[in-house]
């Protein structure tokens, strides 16, 4: 091979792995269309498994599907909101609840798991609570205060309003 074949090749193989190296940055990251749990596109409907059952009691809750079956129970009056899906405030009517559990940790860059004694509950959060989030460690015992969002018939979202840690 002479010397410029040599060159070109060693180009075209430099090119090309930079090219697969950003795909695959590209891919991981996704457009927010991926409906796997840890990569889900807000507002999105969620799709359970085929095999997926029911338990009395549970409402196989969360917009991300790891709340399944969180033994959380909706209100009989909760009313869909026609507003904004993604806010928690869309809804005024929403009674504020209490709780107590242990936190899990972050789900991904807007929600967070909490183990209650019902079972894991997903929590939605804004902006203003991350810092607090962040600073907050898992297993730790915390009190939190939420709200429920009916998005349709079989979803519905727990909006973090406050969080305590209990020590």
């Amino acid at each position: 091979m002479t010397t410029t074949k040599s060159k070109k090749k060693n180009r075209l193989v430099v090119t090309s792995a930079v090219l697969l190296a950003i795909m695959l940055t590209a891919s991981a990251c996704g457009d927010g269309n991926n409906k796997t749990p840890n990569n889900t596109n807000p507002g999105a409907p969620l799709e359970q498994p085929g095999d997926a059952v029911e338990t009395p009691g549970n409402n196989n809750l969360g917009e991300d599907g790891n709340n399944a079956n969180s033994g959380v129970t909706e209100p009989d009056n909760a009313a869909p909101d026609s507003t904004d899906k993604d806010k928690p405030n869309g809804n005024d009517d929403a009674a504020v609840k209490t709780a107590e559990g242990t936190y899990s940790g972050m789900m991904d860059t807007h929600s967070i798991e909490v183990i209650t004694s019902d079972g894991p509950m997903a929590l939605q959060f804004t902006d203003e609570l991350s810092d607090t989030l962040n600073k907050l460690e898992p297993d730790s015992k915390i009190k939190f205060e939420y709200t429920e969002k009916k998005i349709d018939a079989d979803v519905t979202q727990f909006w973090l309003k406050k969080l305590d840690k209990i020590e």
